[in-house]
C-alpha cells in the first residue's frame, strides 16, 4: 500500500481543496539552484537492514544484537524470507525478523503497520520479549494491523518478523489516547482456551481431521466446529514450528507456549482452501467495548468537546451536510447508509477523469495529475469527518452519527476546479435553479468547502448570498498559505471562514491569518506531541489507488485547514438537530458573541483564530437555548489537551491547554510533577481559574543517555487529571532518522523524476542542493526507498515534500531558490475492513504510485 501525496496544481484560475501549507514563487536569474534542508522528528528512526543496497546497513535479526530505537517512536523497516520481494541487499538470504531494543512503560501500546496489500501472501508478525529473551505476547492475525500493549514497565525486545513473503512495514511506540483497540484476538494476550480451535470446513472433512492434528470435540457439519489440537500427533507440529531463520522462541511459562501453538495452528487452518474460518476458543465476559477501533487516534475530538456534546445529541436523519470536493468513494464501508444522492458538476471532461461531464454519480474516481494512482480522496476524508458512521465496530467515528452528506463533486485532475462548477454545486445543494436541470429531493442544511483560491468571480458572491437566504449555511477552510493570504470563497460576505489549529491548540503553521477568519477547528500537523506513534493529523476515512485497476477504503491521517472545516460543518449539524429553525443569521450572531467558541487568542476577535475554537458542547448548548429549553448544565470538569506529551530528544518546551469540558465552575487547586524538578510547569495565557495555555519546560542538564518518564498531576474542584510526559537522551550525534533519502524534481504535470540527490541525515537534519537545473516548474519530493523497488513514498517509507506533504506545490525554478525546508516522516493509514473498492467507468488505473528513483540525471 503507497503513501498518498496530493498533487496540487496551483493556477489563479482554479479553486483547490485546502490540505497543507502553500508558498509562492521568486523569480531570480538563469542558472537554476534548488536547496534547503529536510527536518525529522527526533522520535523518528529507520529499519538499518533494509533491502536498499544504497542504505548503511547493521543486521538487527537476532534478539542478541537488537538496534536500539526511542521511545516514544514511529519507524519504517522491511523484511522478507528468503527468496521473496524485489531484487536488493536481502534477496537471496532473507531478513525474516528485524529486533528493536527500547525500554516501555505498562500500557503503551505497540502498532505494526504492513504495507503490502497481499496480506495472506505477505504476512508479518509482532512480538514483544522481556530483555531476558522471553517472549510475553505476540500478535500473529492476518489483516494490516498488528497491536500489543506493554504489561509493565522494563526494558524489552520488540521484533518484526516475516510469517510469509516480504513487506515494508512502519512501527509505533507511543500512548493511546482514547480507549484500546478491540484488535482481532489473534495475540498471547488474548483469552482463549490453549488447544482448542473453532474450524468451519467448505465441506464435511472429517476423513482429513487426523491428518491435521484434530480432535473433533463438538462439530456439525451445517456450522463451525469445536476441535482440539493434538499434540501428541506428530503432523501437528507443523503448526507451532516458529519461523524458518529466527531465533528459537522461549517462552515465560507453558500457557504461553500452548497459546502461541493454537495461534500458529489457526494461521495455517486459516491458509487451507477446504476451510472457511478458524479461530481460537475464546472466552468472553460482560463487558464494554470500544465502538470505532481508531478513535483512540482521534485526539481533535475531545479537544473541542465532542464526547460531551454526544451526550446531548448525536444529530439527525433530517439535517445534511452538502460536501463540495473531490466527491466521496459512496463504497466507503464507514459512509454506508449516510449519504444521500449528489451530483458531479466537472463539465471539462479532461477534468473530470471519469469519462464524461456533468453526470449524477459524485463517486470519486480519483484526481491522480496523470489520471493513475496516488489520488488524494480529499472528499472522502472532509464527509467521514462530518458523518462517518460511528458507534460500528469499525473504523473512525464521524461528528453527527445520524447527520446525512450530500456528496457532490467539482474537483478533478490535480484536486482543481473551476469556480463556475463550484457555483453549480451551491445551487444544486441549496436547492437553486443549475446546469443539472435537477434539484435535490430535499436541500442541503449545510455546505461544506474545504477548498479555496487566490481569487474568484466578482460574482460568486451573489450564489453564496442566494443559498443563505434559502436558509444554508456555508463553511469553508481559510487557506493553507501560513500568512495573510485572503483565501476565497472562504472570505465572501455570509461564509463561516475556518482556520486550523493543531493537537495544543496553536495556530498550525499552515493556517492563514486575516481579517476574514471567523472560527477555528483542529486541523491537525505532521508532528507526533502526543507519542501515540501517529502523527498529530485529523484521522478520517479516505482511499488508496496505488494498486492498478481498483480502490481501497482506507483510513488515514491528514492535515490542513480542510480538516479544520468539516469540523464546523459537522457541529452546525448537531445544533440544527436540536433547533431545526437555526438559521445563518443565527450561527453569526452566536459565533460572534463567542457562544460556541472558547476564546484561546487575544481577547475577543482576531486574526489568527476569529472568534476562537469551536466548542461541541457550547454548540449545542446554544442550540437548546434557541429552542428555548436548555438542557440541564453538566458539572464541571477539567479537561487537557493533548493527555500525553513527548519531548522526544529535542523539545525543550511543549505546551497543554487546561478547560472545562463540562458546565458550572471549574477552579484549578495546583499542579505537581513527579521528574525531580527536570519539568517545569509555568502558566502562559490563563484565567483567573487558572484554565488556559501552560508551558511545560524540561532540563535535560547532566542527565545519562536513556528514556524518561515522569507525570504531571493537575487537580481542581471537580477532578483530577494526568498527564504523562516521555523524553530521550540521546548519546552525542543521535537524532532522527528517516533513513536513506532520495531527494527528487518531478515534473508536475507526468510525474516523471527528473533529477536526484542522495543523502543521509546529521544530527536529524538533511541537506540537499540542486545546481544547473533548467529552469522551469517542478515538484520537490523525497523519501526512503527500503524495499528496494525503485519507488519512494510508499508505505513503511518515509516521505516529504514542499512545503507539506499533503498538498505538494508546483515550483517555478529560475535563477536560485534557497531554503526550502520540509519535514519528512513515515505516514500512517488504516484498511477498512471491507477494503475493496469497485472501478467505476472512465476510471484510469496504470502504473504504481510513489516516485521512481531511477532518473535521468542524478546529482551527487
Amino acid at each position: 500500500m503507497k503513501i498518498y501525496l496530493y498533487i496540487a496544481l496551483l493556477s489563479t484560475l482554479l479553486l483547490q481543496a485546502c490540505g497543507g501549507g502553500d508558498s509562492s514563487s521568486q523569480s531570480a536569474p538563469s542558472g537554476a539552484t534548488v536547496s534547503g534542508q529536510m527536518l525529522v522528528p527526533g522520535n523518528t528512526a529507520a529499519d538499518s537492514d533494509v533491502n536498499n543496497r544504497d542504505a548503511p546497513f547493521r543486521n538487527n535479526n537476532s534478539f542478541s544484537s537488537p538496534q536500539t530505537v526511542p521511545n516514544p517512536v514511529l519507524l519504517g523497516g522491511y523484511v522478507n524470507i528468503a527468496g521473496a520481494g524485489p531484487d536488493g541487499r536481502s534477496l537471496l538470504a532473507g531478513d525474516p525478523v528485524d529486533s528493536y531494543a527500547v525500554d516501555l512503560s505498562a500500557g503503551q501500546e505497540i502498532v505494526l503497520f504492513i504495507s503490502e496489500t497481499d496480506i495472506n501472501n505477505n504476512d508479518l508478525e509482532l512480538v514483544l520479549l522481556r530483555s531476558s529473551g522471553e517472549v510475553i505476547d505476540a500478535s500473529t492475525g492476518r489483516s494490516h494491523e498488528e497491536v500489543l500493549y506493554v504489561p509493565h514497565d522494563g526494558s524489552y525486545v520488540v521484533q518484526v518478523q516475516a510469517f510469509t513473503g516480504a513487506s515494508g512495514y512502519s512501527l509505533s511506540i507511543g500512548y493511546p489516547q482514547g480507549a484500546r483497540s478491540a484488535g482481532h484476538g489473534m495475540a498471547l494476550s488474548a483469552d482463549f482456551v490453549p488447544g482448542e480451535v473453532t474450524v468451519q470446513f467448505k465441506e464435511q472433512q472429517y476423513q482429513s481431521l487426523q491428518s491435521l492434528g484434530l480432535k473433533a470435540l463438538a462439530d456439525n457439519p451445517q456450522r463451525r466446529g469445536l476441535f482440539q489440537l493434538d499434540e501428541l500427533n506428530s503432523q501437528s507440529q507443523k503448526y507451532i514450528q516458529n519461523i524458518p531463520g529466527t531465533d528459537p522462541l522461549v517462552f515465560a511459562d507453558d500457557k504461553l507456549r500452548q497459546k502461541y501453538q493454537t495461534l500458529m495452528a489457526v494461521k495455517q487452518l486459516q491458509q487451507r482452501d477446504d476451510v472457511a474460518s478458524a479461530s481460537p476458543n475464546f472466552i468472553l465476559s460482560a463487558q464494554a467495548v470500544p465502538d470505532d477501533p481508531l478513535y483512540r487516534y482521534q485526539w481533535h475530538y475531545p479537544m473541542i468537546s465532542m464526547p460531551q456534546a454526544w451526550d446531548l445529541t448525536q444529530g439527525s436523519a433530517e439535517v445534511i451536510v452538502a460536501v463540495i470536493d473531490t466527491g466521496v468513494l459512496l463504497g466507503h464501508p464507514d459512509l454506508q447508509g449516510k449519504l444521500v444522492d449528489g451530483y458531479d458538476f466537472i463539465r471539462n471532461r479532461n477534468v473530470a477523469l471519469d469519462g464524461d461531464g456533468i453526470d449524477n454519480n459524485p463517486d470519486d474516481p480519483g484526481d491522480s495529475p496523470d489520471g493513475g494512482t496516488g489520488s488524494s480522496f480529499h472528499g472522502t476524508h472532509v464527509a467521514g469527518t462530518v458523518g462517518a458512521l460511528s458507534n460500528n465496530g469499525s473504523g473512525t467515528a464521524g461528528i453527527g452519527w445520524n447527520t446525512m452528506i450530500m456528496p457532490l463533486r467539482v474537483l478533478g485532475k490535480g484536486g482543481n476546479g473551476t469556480d463556475y462548477d463550484i457555483e453549480q454545486a451551491i445551487r444544486f445543494a441549496a436547492g437553486l435553479a443549475n446546469d443539472s436541470g435537477t434539484r435535490p429531493a430535499r436541500r442541503a442544511d449545510i455546505i461544506n468547502l474545504s477548498l479555496g483560491g487566490p481569487a474568484i468571480a466578482s460574482s460568486f458572491q451573489n450564489v453564496i448570498t442566494a443559498a443563505r437566504n434559502a436558509g444554508v449555511m456555508i463553511v469553508a477552510a481559510a487557506g493553507n498559505n501560513g500568512d495573510s493570504t485572503v483565501t476565497y470563497p472562504g472570505a465572501l460576505d455570509g461564509v463561516v471562514s475556518v482556520a486550523a489549529v493543531d493537537i495544543v491548540r496553536q495556530r498550525a503553521n499552515y493556517s492563514n491569518y486575516n481579517y476574514s477568519v471567523d472560527i477555528a477547528a483542529p486541523g491537525g500537523n505532521n508532528q507526533d506531541v502526543n507519542g501515540d506513534g501517529v502523527i498529530d493529523g485529523v484521522v478520517s476515512t479516505l482511499g488508496d489507488d496505488s494498486q492498478a485497476g481498483s480502490i481501497r477504503a482506507i483510513f488515514a491521517p491528514l492535515f490542513g485547514t480542510s480538516m479544520a472545516t468539516p469540523h464546523v460543518a459537522g457541529i452546525l449539524s448537531l445544533m440544527k438537530a436540536i433547533y431545526p429553525g437555526l438559521s445563518p443569521s443565527e450561527v453569526d450572531s452566536l459565533i460572534r458573541n463567542g457562544d460556541i467558541s472558547s476564546d484561546i487568542g487575544q481577547n475577543g476577535r482576531d486574526d489568527e483564530f476569529g472568534y476562537g475554537l469551536i466548542d461541541a458542547y457550547d454548540a449545542v448548548q446554544a442550540a437548546n437555548a434557541l429552542v428555548g429549553g436548555r438542557a440541564p448544565e453538566a458539572s464541571p470538569e477539567l479537561s487537557i489537551a493533548p493527555r500525553s506529551l513527548n519531548f522526544s530528544s529535542s523539545h525543550t518546551a511543549l505546551s497543554i491547554n487546561l478547560g472545562n469540558s463540562g458546565g458550572g465552575s471549574l477552579q484549578l487547586l495546583g499542579a505537581t510533577e513527579n521528574s525531580n524538578g527536570r519539568l517545569s510547569i509555568t502558566a502562559n495565557a490563563v484565567d483567573s481559574n487558572g484554565l488556559g495555555t501552560y508551558t511545560v519546560m524540561l532540563n535535560r542538564s547532566n542527565q545519562a543517555t536513556g528514556t524518561y518518564r515522569a507525570t504531571l498531576r493537575f487537580v481542581s474542584n471537580a477532578n483530577t487529571v494526568e498527564v504523562a510526559v516521555v523524553w530521550q537522551v540521546l548519546q552525542s550525534g543521535s537524532s532522527g532518522d528517516a533513513g536513506y533519502q532520495y531527494t527528487l524534481l518531478v515534473d508536475p504535470d507526468t510525474l516523471e523524476s527528473l533529477y536526484e540527490v542522495r543523502n543521509t541525515p546529521v544530527n536529524g537534519l538533511y541537506t540537499y542542493r540542486f545546481v544547473d537545473i533548467p529552469d522551469g516548474d517542478y515538484l520537490l519530493v523525497s523519501g526512503s526507498d527500503n524495499d528496494n523497488d525503485t519507488y519512494i513514498c510508499e508505505e513503511g517509507e518515509s516521505c516529504g515534500a514542499f512545503p507539506v506533504l499533503s498538498r505538494a506545490q508546483r515550483l517555478t525554478i529560475a535563477g536560485q531558490r534557497q531554503n526550502l525546508n520540509f519535514d519528512i516522516n513515515f505516514n500512517t493509514r488504516f484498511v477498512a475492513p471491507t477494503s475493496q473498492l469497485a472501478g467505476q467507468p472512465g476510471e484510469q488505473h496504470s502504473g504504481q504510485a510513489g516516485f521512481q528513483r531511477k532518473v535521468h540525471k542524478q546529482l551527487h
